[in-house]
């Protein structure tokens, strides 16, 4: 196997185990989410508020994995099929300077990663906040 195939398929692993430890984090807090209210503040946090808080809590914990996912199926799809390449050549045809190219990659980056989130940050503001009156 040659140098640029191990690491093509290093950065693929490094990927899906940064999302696989983003998973393992949100289960953790899944888990602690199910605990009671401590005792220490029974009396400081009303037990209603408190289940209304977790069940909201729960459902952006759902929407924003989904959208966590696409944003790693994206990248994944964009590495493999030579998006990377594809975009230096680009970045490297507008301007000389390390500086400027170094903002239009991470730039071209940012935009996509918005547009990506832009739906479920949406449906997250005006639909869920909306159904536990926070909005």
């Amino acid at each position: 196997m040659q140098t640029y195939q191990i690491l093509f398929w290093l950065i693929i692993a490094f990927i899906l185990m940064d999302f696989a430890i983003s998973l393992w984090l949100t289960a953790l807090n899944v888990k602690a989410s199910k605990w009671p209210i401590p005792k220490v503040l029974e009396g400081l946090y009303d037990k209603e508020k408190y289940i209304k808080q977790q069940a909201y809590s729960a459902e952006n914990r759902k929407v924003g994995l989904i959208a966590e996912s696409l944003t790693m199926v994206f990248t994944l799809c964009f590495f493999a099929l030579g998006g990377f390449a594809w975009l230096d050549g680009a970045v490297r045809s507008l301007t000389e300077s390390y500086v400027l190219r170094s903002l239009f990659f991470f730039g071209f980056f940012f935009v996509v990663e918005f547009i990506l989130s832009l739906p479920f940050n949406i449906y997250m503001t005006f639909s869920i906040e909306e159904r536990y009156g926070f909005n």
